[in-house]
């Protein structure tokens, strides 16, 4: 059973996962904005009525594109100052200990994945894990 503080660090493990889950999701939509966007340059399109004004297609898909890049390097930024802070506590860990971690809430690997390529059972990984969350909680882990 994991302590509250333990639960917290766990907490933030799962948001540096979700974070760089949205940030690849993010980058994927910029690629399809910026190869749709390339692709009305210069194409003389019918404008579209955008909250009651004329606006032109591509120039809101631009303003769009400019959004979800804002948007990426606000996530990319937040997941760059967590993942550092995570690395560096977790280099303090036993090597069973930080590399399931790593693999878990950084490279988001799943457990049943784990369990396949560790060769571990379901509760071993969490019996791992759950060590790992209360070192890095004892070494005063602070992601904010």
């Amino acid at each position: 059973m994991l302590s509250e503080e333990a639960k917290k660090v766990k907490k933030e493990l799962e948001e540096l996962r979700d974070l760089e889950q949205e940030r690849a999701r993010l980058q994927s939509r910029l690629r399809v904005w910026e190869d749709t966007s390339n692709a009305l340059k210069g194409a003389s399109l019918e404008p579209i009525i955008q909250g009651g004004v004329y606006t032109p297609y591509a120039e809101l898909r631009i303003e769009k594109m400019e959004e979800l890049l804002e948007h990426l390097k606000t996530c990319a930024d937040a997941l760059a100052q967590k993942e550092m802070k995570i690395r560096i506590a977790m280099a303090q860990l036993d090597p069973e200990s930080k590399r399931l971690l790593e693999s878990r809430y950084v490279d988001g690997k799943t457990l049943r994945r784990l369990e396949r390529e560790l060769n571990y059972s379901k509760s071993q990984l969490i019996r791992i894990s759950n060590k790992g969350i209360e070192q890095l909680t004892r070494n005063k882990v602070d992601t904010q």
